[in-house]
């Protein structure tokens, strides 16, 4: 037990984004939220005896540009500490209206006590694609899973009943409703029947510029090739790419063309592209951050470093943990954030379409060389262990297979 508890930021959050936090606690202290967040509702049971009472309360915050790796609030009781059993979640949202209250409605907790249902009580939307949040709370240890139509986001136990103390476990769902109206009761199933409350809250959608309430909804079309197109609420632009899958321009429907800022090798801009697809953009690569981190496959890589931000679960995936494409970004791309491209693939298929011996033995680009020297011992990129195992995969993967000794 602890008078405080601390949730960390979502990985991800951008400036703007809304965070909402829900924070289950047992027995009735006060809390004390971290600057800048806005209470949403408070439900707390202290009629029933002690052991049994709780506290759910329920919170926004729009992020900034600076934000700290986490966020704690505290518990007091007649303004003095007190520990008691808690959790909290927080989940970031995009898409919701960028200035003012993004609540659109909310409805008060409806506790349910010995059963393993636990209810959000239904509310009525007032505008388009609202995202509708329930927040669970279980004072037992218990699992807590919502019912179709909800999606899981976050769920968190308080495990000092270890010791024989008190328990609380919470949960965050959401889904979009697409028009005004009912959302109907939304419910979870605790997996041991306890005393369970939720909380309900649907946050408002951003409108399109000049709109009246609607989200601007873009859709990409893929071709066998790549991306054909990109379709932002009707309006569609056609990308135009290098052979490195770059996008380095787009072009509208009149013909009217918009070059991207140009990129180095790793992908490191001179400049603010107007859309988030350009460095490897044809394989939909995205920036999701303001100084162009791209999510690349399991991992978010900086084209400013030119190295992934965590840790390749891949053992022997690239030169080090870190490192993108063993520092051959032009030859190579990691689209999987798991391993780079498979240089035996490119190798083989280059093989097969030159047809030159001397080539193939040569230090050329995929030359047998060349793949000897980077490619084959512990460490490096593709994790040959031998000349012989590799020399055996390549020949099954060639068209007619040749001696490359």
């Amino acid at each position: 037990m602890t008078d405080n508890v601390a949730i960390n930021k979502p990985p991800n959050t951008s400036s703007g984004d809304v965070l909402v936090a829900g924070i289950a606690a047992r027995g009735t202290p006060t809390i004390v939220a971290p600057a800048g967040w806005t209470a949403i509702r408070t439900a707390e049971n202290g009629l029933r005896e002690a052991g049994s009472s709780w506290t759910l309360q329920t919170y926004w915050y729009r992020a900034g540009s600076s934000e700290p790796p986490s966020y704690t609030w505290h518990f007091t009781q007649n303004n003095v500490p007190v520990n008691k059993a808690a959790a909290g979640t927080i989940t970031a949202y995009i898409g919701a209206v960028t200035t003012g209250n993004p609540i659109d409605v909310t409805s008060g907790h409806l506790e349910n006590t010995a059963t393993t249902a636990i209810t959000a009580t239904r509310v009525t939307t007032t505008a388009v694609n609202d995202i509708v949040i329930g927040v669970y709370m279980n004072t037992g240890s218990a699992t807590i899973t919502p019912r179709a139509g909800s999606q899981l986001k976050h769920e968190t136990e308080d495990q000092s009943n270890a010791s024989g103390q008190a328990h609380v476990d919470i949960e965050t769902a959401d889904a979009t409703q697409t028009s005004v109206g009912d959302t109907g009761d939304k419910i979870a199933d605790a997996s041991a029947s306890n005393t369970g409350a939720a909380e309900f809250l649907t946050l408002k959608a951003a409108p399109a510029s000049g709109g009246t309430g609607n989200p601007i909804v873009t859709t990409y079309v893929n071709g066998p090739g790549g991306l054909l197109l990109t379709d932002t609420d009707g309006t569609p632009s056609y990308p135009l790419t290098n052979g490195h899958g770059d996008i380095v321009a787009t072009v509208d429907a009149t013909g009217v063309l918009t070059a991207n800022p140009t990129t180095d090798e790793y992908g490191k801009t001179t400049g603010t592209a107007a859309n988030r697809l350009g460095w490897l953009g044809d394989a939909q690569r995205y920036t999701v951050t303001n100084n162009g981190t791209i999510r690349m496959g399991e991992r978010l890589y900086d084209p400013n470093l030119g190295r992934f931000l965590s840790v390749d679960r891949v053992e022997g995936g690239s030169a080090n943990d870190y490192d993108y494409c063993s520092a051959d970004p032009p030859n190579c791309d990691d689209l999987a954030g798991t391993q780079p491209f498979d240089v035996l693939a490119r190798w083989s298929g280059w093989a097969v379409r030159e047809g030159s011996k001397r080539a193939v033995k040569g230090w050329g680009k995929f030359g047998w060389k060349h793949v000897q020297d980077r490619h084959i011992g512990p460490g490096k990129r593709s994790a040959w262990g031998n000349d012989a195992d590799a020399a055996a995969d390549i020949y099954a993967t060639l068209a007619a297979p040749q001696s490359v000794s």
